[in-house]
């Protein structure tokens, strides 16, 4: 093989992106931590996927939410709805759902797909405090159940507290290009919505750390990631269905550093190419090496919802449970499984301490189609959600795993018909098996009175807890710093002092 065919090898080698790093410190930490986000690209209709059960704040909902409305009927009461010892949902085969109860020849036709997506939810919480879990999540509702999963209610991109009367009288400072994909996604990641943030908030904890190793702390399954950049340091970007590839490229790796530690250049580029060809090669033999030892899921006891083997991303349209012609997302189940057996690799056999991985899933924005689109995305994040808590469960490495739900911006509450538009505020949710983390719960605020908070003719939703926020006690339990924590956070002093400034009631 020659170097050209060997970093054309798409994913099959790590990608570097922005300048190689100066050099990791070795760090302090003495245990392993890691954050998985899960980023849900184009706008999540987040008020579809948990939706307000309480009785005022639903009638609501429902006269504006119209066809595009959950019906209140609670699933948990279903017949269908059963866990198996450990909590877990399970279905019958696939042939018996809780959230869709007829098992019709050919369910392509929307009719029956609205009827699917309509079917009911999952009601948590109590007295004012009440969202029900989409139909079409149970995984997911017998996680909360299980006390490893908790909703964050109405979150989003905020410079400071915001009223909708500050925004009526113009006294509000709102996140710039508000309702704009790019410039969302970009205030998510960089934690700067009053400005275009350079460098990504796990970018700036990689430069403060500089994490020992040649892998480092921030890991992306899906391209370059404005989250992970630094300043001064560097990511590590793959594609998860080429990883395998590594048991095929024999020492290539150690082949191209060891050559290219001999070249020497006066030539500034070429020799920044050149130590890039070295940290390039010795990437690729330590993950050869690793990834010849990780975990094989076919070997788990732990299968997913319907008895088949975890990540199993075949034959979607009956067996998995979902009744529809398009399928569910298989890049999604592919990311999970590559970062479920990075973080058993990289604890157990890299020895690592600390690290931020980024998956993420799109075709989240929903001007049309929704009920057949957002159907797919809520049924793919549940089983895969699951799948994955299974493998770090198994591994015995669910304590040391924390996974947070991201997206740019939630949807309007008003339809154009059978979409959404581009809204501002949505829920979201934490998962992780830290005994000190309350699982179970609904955190932030859960609208009683939805006029208080309903933005534009559309009803775009005002957010009541900033990105900030949700990530704060995230991050404090990741080993992030109060000093650290300015500088990562930067817009968190608006919204309070010190831990004041925290999402409340995370971890005890």
């Amino acid at each position: 093989m020659t170097r050209r065919e060997f970093l054309k090898m798409s994913g099959a080698i790590p990608l570097l992106l922005s300048l190689p790093s100066k050099g990791f410190a070795e760090e302090s930490f003495s245990d392993y931590k890691a954050i998985v986000v899960l980023n849900l690209g184009g706008g999540n209709d987040a008020m579809n996927m948990f939706i307000p059960t309480g009785e005022t704040p639903y009638t609501e909902y429902s006269r504006v939410r119209g066809e595009l409305k959950v019906e209140i009927e609670n699933l948990f009461e279903d017949q269908f709805y059963r866990t198996d010892e450990n909590g877990y949902f399970v279905s019958n085969g696939g042939e018996e759902q809780p959230y869709f109860t007829t098992d019709p020849e050919d369910s392509t036709d929307t009719a029956t797909r609205s009827a699917m997506y309509r079917k009911g939810s999952y009601h948590v919480g109590s007295g004012t405090q009440q969202l029900g879990i989409h139909g079409l999540m149970p995984e997911l509702a017998s996680l909360y159940e299980k006390g490893v999963l908790s909703i964050v209610s109405n979150v989003g991109t905020l410079v400071r507290p915001t009223t909708k009367a500050e925004i009526e009288d113009g006294s509000a400072e709102i996140p710039v290009f508000l309702f704009a994909h790019n410039h969302q996604a970009r205030a998510v990641a960089t934690a700067q919505a009053e400005t275009l943030g350079k460098s990504g908030w796990a970018g700036r904890i990689a430069d403060s750390w500089r994490v020992n190793g040649d892998i480092g702390l921030n890991i992306s399954f899906f391209k370059s990631q404005l989250l992970m950049m630094g300043v001064e340091t560097s990511h590590l970007s793959m594609k998860p269905t080429k990883l395998t590839s590594y048991s095929g490229t024999g020492d290539f790796g150690a082949s191209l550093s060891s050559f290219s530690s001999t070249l020497s250049y006066r030539n500034h580029f070429r020799r920044f190419y050149n130590e890039l060809n070295i940290k390039t090669g010795n990437l690729s033999s330590i993950l050869e090496s690793a990834w010849s030892e990780a975990v094989d899921f076919s070997d788990f006891s732990a299968k997913n919802s319907y008895g088949e083997n975890l990540f199993t991303i075949s034959n979607y349209t009956k067996t998995l449970g979902m009744y529809t012609h398009h399928g569910l997302k298989e890049e999604l189940f592919q990311q999970l499984e590559a970062t479920a057996k990075m973080v058993e690799l990289s604890k157990n056999n890299l020895g690592h301490k600390r690290q931020i991985f980024y998956v993420t899933s799109n075709d989240y924005d929903s001007h049309s189609g929704q009920v057949n689109e957002h159907s797919q995305n809520l049924r793919t994040i549940s089983l895969g959600i699951s799948d994955f808590y299974k493998a770090l469960e198994e591994m015995n490495l669910h304590e040391e795993v924390m996974v947070i739900l991201t997206s740019e911006f939630g949807r309007t509450l008003y339809t154009n018909g059978d979409g959404t538009d581009h809204g501002w505020g949505g829920n979201s949710f934490l998962l992780c098996g830290d005994p000190n983390f309350n699982g179970g719960n609904i955190f932030g605020e859960v609208m009683e009175d939805f006029s208080l908070y309903s933005y534009t003719e559309k009803a775009r939703i005002i957010p009541t807890t900033s990105i900030e926020q949700m990530l704060a006690p995230v991050l404090n339990w990741f080993g992030v710093d109060e000093v650290l924590m300015s500088s990562v956070l930067p817009n968190l002093q608006n919204f309070g002092s010190g831990e004041d400034a925290f999402l409340q009631g995370v971890f005890s």
